[in-house]
């Protein structure tokens, strides 16, 4: 995996106003998270503690060194520290265990709007999972099948 530069310093920016209590606003990249988030769509993330944060919440974490924002699945509480699974909502396996170390902070809002908790359905994981994967492979198909769903482009 390719690491640019410009990826560290977004990351560290990003760590450094939470860390200062500001809430950042970033536009969201890939579509691990449709249909819930799409590519192109502004989210802001706030620093909540890891503590604060239930199942079914959405949330930016670390890895290797870019963000990552994904619904939580699990949490559990071993020595009083949490540790977090979490799971794109159009993926079908589950992330990496997070903890205090590559917890980044909370999803609040997306486009202005509060952001609500929840889990998707296995069966609209699995449609949107097979939708993630034809538009991250295929731009003339993303066109079509936004167009048949949405009768519009969607960036």
């Amino acid at each position: 995996m390719l690491i640019l530069e410009k990826d560290e310093f977004w990351l560290s920016w990003c760590r450094e106003e939470l860390t200062l209590g500001r809430t950042v606003r970033i536009v969201a990249s890939g579509y691990s998270m449709i249909p819930s988030v799409w590519p192109g769509e502004s989210i802001e993330i706030e620093p909540v503690v890891i503590e604060n944060v239930k199942i079914g919440d959405i949330i930016a974490f670390q890895r290797i060194q870019h963000m990552v924002v994904h619904r939580v699945v699990m949490i559990q509480n071993l020595n009083d520290e949490s540790y977090i699974t979490t799971m794109g909502d159009s993926n079908l396996r589950v992330d990496e265990v997070i903890n205090n170390a590559n917890y980044i902070g909370k999803v609040q809002v997306k486009n202005n709007t509060p952001v609500q908790s929840g889990q998707p359905l296995l069966i609209k994981r699995s449609f949107y999972s097979v939708v993630a994967f034809f538009f991250t492979y295929s731009n003339a198909l993303k066109k079509r099948v936004l167009h048949l769903f949405f009768g519009e482009k969607r960036h």
